[in-house]
Order: structure tokens, then C-alpha cells, then sequence
């Protein structure tokens, strides 16, 4: 699927390989709220996983779980502190629910 570009001025597509240790970062940093995930497994959820992108910098990301037709969930979903109330949040959302 094509990048999107959302009304907050970033960029919603699909996660790659390069982006595994931004993400890794990100949920580091919210220990709180995440649990850790390993390499190993975002490299699994490839496929199911969004990442938001400003002036080329990760500041976001969600996995989209599908377990039947009914039934989804968004998990290990954050947004960089920086950008948060910004709608970077709500198009990654969006996006992955769309094509989920």
C-alpha cells in the first residue's frame, strides 16, 4: 500500500525492516504505558505494523492484530511526547483499521 499523507503534515505507511530499531525506541521510552518488545518480534508484525513519519523521523507507531472478521485491536500504539495532539495518533489509527 501506497504512504498516505495525513492532515498533521506526517506520513502513515507500513513499517519496514529500517524502521524496527525507531520503534524499538519509541517503546523504550514509555515503559509506563508499553511492554518491550524484542527485534525479533517487530520483525514478525511487519505486515501489520504503521509507523507515522515527519520531515523523515519515526514519531509514531501501532500493530493491528486481527484475531477474526469481528474482532481487532490496535496494540504497542505511541505517538513521540513531541507530537502527541497533534492527530498523528488518529490518521496512524485510521490507516490501520482501513486496510485491516
Amino acid at each position: 500500500m501506497p504512504a498516505l499523507r495525513c492532515a498533521t503534515d506526517s506520513m502513515i505507511r507500513k513499517a519496514t525492516h529500517a524502521d524496527i530499531p525507531a520503534i524499538l525506541n519509541l517503546v523504550a521510552a514509555n515503559p509506563e504505558t508499553l511492554l518491550p518488545r524484542s527485534e525479533q518480534e517487530y520483525a514478525e508484525l511487519l505486515d501489520t505494523t504503521w509507523v507515522a513519519e515527519i520531515d523523515g523521523k519515526v514519531v509514531g507507531s501501532c500493530v493491528l492484530e486481527v484475531y477474526s472478521p469481528k474482532i481487532a485491536e490496535l496494540r504497542s500504539f505511541v505517538v513521540h511526547g513531541q507530537y502527541r495532539d497533534r492527530g498523528v495518533g488518529k490518521e496512524m489509527a485510521m490507516a490501520a483499521v482501513e486496510e485491516g
